[in-house]
Formats: C-alpha cells, structure tokens, sequence
C-alpha cells in the first residue's frame, strides 16, 4: 500500500510538470539531456538546491506568473544560460519585454530588436508654402551591460539611432528653394533598470551628429546631453510614461528639450491606440516651442515568419501650442516596424554581424 501510495504521488507530481513545461522553460544550449527534469522543477517552484549545488534559487509558487529572484548566472552549473524563465499571460499582447506582441513593440523599455521604418508627411507648413516628406530609419538594439557593479543597476541598455532623410523640403517658393538629402543623426543610448511593482526607469545620454547634407536640413553641429525616461506599468494592457532628452550643441549655445510623452493602451488582438511617438520641441534659448497633437492607431501581426508593427499617427499642431518660425502643422505619419523577438546581442554588438552570443528564446 505504502509503495502504491508513493508512485501515485510521484506520478501526479510529473503530470503537473509537464502541463506548464512548455509555457514556462525554454532552452538556450545545445545541451539535451538535462531539459526535462529541470523545466519540470521550474514548473513547479521547487528549491533547486539539486540543479544548483546549494545556490538557493526561490520560485514565487503562483500557477500563472512567477519570476526568478537573487541569481547569478556565472556561478551556475545549469543557470539562466540553459532556461528562461517566463510568466503565463494571455497571449502575444499581453506581456512586454520578450514577445513580439502589441504591448512589447509599444513598450520603449522592452528588450525587443526592432527596425523602424517611418515616413513622415507634412502637409501643411507654418511660414512655408509647399508639403515636405521625412523617411526616417531607426533601429532599436537592446544589450546586457557588462561591465561589473553598473550591470546590477543596469542589467541591459538600448540604442536607438534615428537618422532622417527628407526630399523634399517644404519651402519650394522661399529663398532656400527644394532641399533633399540626409538630416542630422540622432542616438539615443539609455539604461534599463526594472522597478518591481511600478515599471522601468531609464538613463542614458543622447548624441547628434552633424551629418545633415544642407544648412537647410539640420543644425550641422556636434551635440551631446542627458536623456532619461519612466514606463509606468501596473495599469492593466496601459502603458504610461516619457523620455526626456536635452542636447546641447557643443560648438554654439544651442540647446533643445525634448520630450515624448507615452501614453498606450492595449486592445484586442494585437490592436493598440496610444499617443503619437512626435515629440515636444523647447528651445531653451530663443523661448521657441512646438507641441504636436497627435494619436496613432496600430497592429502587431505577422507577414510569413515576420512580426510586424504597423500603425498611423495624424498629426496637428494648433497656433497656440508653437512659437517661432517654421514646424509643420498638420501631416501623417506611416509607421512599418520589422520585430526580431529572437534577436539579442552580446556586449559591444556582439552578434550584430554573427552568431548570437547571448540569451535567445
């Protein structure tokens, strides 16, 4: 009766296991032979002393979400290199940060390697009398940061470079005349550091580079400034917050503040309605400033194997919310994002040009 009762107890024990195996342990290594025991102990949140050689890891015991709290992966015989981890959530929209659904791809925390393709078209010019269209490239690369004692605070930072190319330009009929050609290179570098039960902080630097073809097309000066940001996320399929960043020229007195403000809100089936991604122009020493509306309507979907992000953001900035000279008053933005939710690089680009070097679902 004794051994009856046991193997009933160890059988249902192995049933459990196996019902959340494949939501919540996916293998990083090349390495077999120890996935199937090991995903069965993550599954059900048991102290891995067996896997860790007494490196206690605790496992919250929630059925749908729990999280791996205090490791450290190089002291590991089996560590976060052979398993991630993950929650159970409704789906691709649901979580942020590893997926490649509406909440990650509008989230500008999340850990997601993304190409951005935009277009913006301005219909509509203050103090000019033709249209202008800006395509914009910009890719978004997250990494682990390596370096010790700043990874604790910041476990991973993401680059984002923007660079603007415009043809034409919208004063056709001014003394400037139709100008074309490559703007003025941005790269926005920011650390991510999680805050449990409120969201992400960011903090980093922003840099402009000279790069612009015409006078016309871009400041044409070396710039440098802080950057910082905030992702509130406790409200359920909401995502609120900004990104601050202030450039100041180094070979004059210019300086800019800009902010984005985010406001998210997830819909069903990968739809989502948020706050368009323009920013709020000051210039801090001429007192000029321009506060675009815009919203966006967008989806998350999937072309062949592709996660896609697409979306479109009318914009309109009323006389009273600019000063200065020039800014477009109203257009359309067109937005077509290529995801790459498997996509992660090492330190300094590794993996940029070859195999991946670090934690890939």
């Amino acid at each position: 009766m004794l051994r009856l009762l046991s193997f009933s107890i160890i059988l249902i024990g192995t049933m459990q296991a196996g019902s959340y195996a494949q939501d919540r342990a996916s293998p990083f290594d090349h390495d077999r032979t120890r996935r199937p025991a090991a995903r069965r102990t993550f599954a059900n949140g048991w102290l891995l002393n067996d896997l860790l050689e007494n490196e206690p890891c605790f496992l919250d015991r929630d059925p749908y979400r729990f999280a791996l709290l205090d490791f450290e992966t190089q002291r590991w015989p089996v560590g976060f290199r052979d398993y991630l981890v993950r929650g159970q959530d409704d789906g691709p929209a649901a979580g942020s940060g590893s997926g490649a659904g509406a909440a990650a791809a509008t989230d500008p925390s999340a850990l997601l390697t993304q190409f951005q393709i935009q277009d913006v078209f301005a219909a509509e010019t203050y103090n000019a009398s033709g249209h202008a269209n800006t395509l914009i490239l910009q890719p978004v690369l997250p990494f682990p940061v390596a370096m010790p004692g700043l990874g604790d605070f910041f476990p991973n930072h993401i680059i984002r470079p923007t660079l603007p190319i415009i043809s034409p330009t919208a004063d056709p009929d001014g003394p400037l005349g139709v100008e074309g050609g490559l703007g003025d290179l941005t790269v926005l570098d920011v650390g991510v550091h999680p805050v449990e039960g409120f969201g992400t902080l960011l903090f980093g630097y922003t840099a402009i580079l000279p790069t612009a073809t015409h006078p016309q097309l871009g400041r044409r000066e070396w710039q440098f400034g802080p950057a910082a940001g905030l992702v509130y996320k406790e409200i359920p399929k909401t995502i609120l917050g900004f990104i601050y960043q202030q450039p100041f020229s180094l070979q004059s007195d210019a300086q800019q503040i800009l902010i984005q403000p985010i406001v998210v809100r997830q819909l069903p089936d990968n739809w989502y309605f948020r706050w368009g991604d323009l920013n709020w122009v000051f210039d801090t020493k001429t007192g000029d400033y321009k506060l675009p509306i815009s919203v966006a309507l967008g989806k998350v979907l999937t072309v062949g194997n592709q996660p896609i992000n697409i979306f479109v953001e009318p914009f309109y900035t009323p006389e009273g919310l600019r000063s200065g000279v020039g800014g477009d008053k109203w257009g359309f933005k067109l937005n077509v994002t290529l995801l790459f939710p498997d996509k992660k690089f090492g330190p300094l680009l590794g993996g940029l040009f070859g195999d991946c070097c670090c934690e890939c679902e």
